[in-house]
């Protein structure tokens, strides 16, 4: 018998259309997730975290589900993954532009163990992503984590709400002209 390792099934994926009135994972063990949802002859295969979302290919539209109290483990991809669409994108909590809601989830033994915040490529310009919405950085409860250099252009700019981690892996943020990055603290 084989012994069960990371990467053994893709992941839960949650596309645009998925929003905290219909999509929550609660209370759920994903062990040995994060990988390829296909076989390497399939030129489709895609690569996929144990918690993955995924807006629309224009970036206008996120997906927003609750990801409550799992236990996440024993994955070769980070934990859970989000693309810039689904953190700029009004969530289950009703606040406009902080995308998902998650609260008090476990985890360990994953190649993150955190929110993997995916900048991704625009495929029309084959350059990485631009964030030119406002993005509300509100998930205290899990460290966030850019391994990509994230460039604010007008009409964006980042707003970490007091005791979020941001763990920033080889990667910058340019606050470009007339946007912000706002890190808020508290008095103490």
């Amino acid at each position: 018998a084989t012994r069960p390792q990371g990467g053994e099934w893709a992941g839960v994926v949650f596309q645009a259309s998925s929003n905290s009135l219909a999509s929550t994972i609660q209370g759920t063990q994903l062990r040995y997730g994060g990988g390829f949802n296909a076989p390497s002859s399939d030129p489709n295969r895609a690569r996929f975290s144990p918690i993955h979302l995924i807006g629309d290919n224009s970036g206008a539209i996120g997906s927003t589900p609750r990801i409550l109290s799992n236990l996440i483990v024993d994955s070769t991809e980070p934990a859970i993954s989000a693309d810039l669409a689904s953190l700029t994108a009004t969530g289950p909590t009703g606040v406009p532009n902080s995308g998902p809601e998650i609260v008090a989830n476990q985890i360990g033994r994953t190649s993150i163990n955190g929110l993997f915040i995916r900048v991704g490529v625009d495929p029309s310009t084959g350059s990485l992503r631009r964030l030119n919405r406002p993005m509300r950085l509100d998930d205290n409860t899990i460290t966030h984590v850019l391994t990509d250099n994230l460039f604010i252009i007008p009409g964006g700019s980042v707003t970490m709400l007091p005791g979020l981690a941001l763990e920033m892996r080889i990667s910058m943020i340019d606050v470009g002209t007339g946007t912000f990055f706002d890190a808020l603290g508290t008095p103490e």
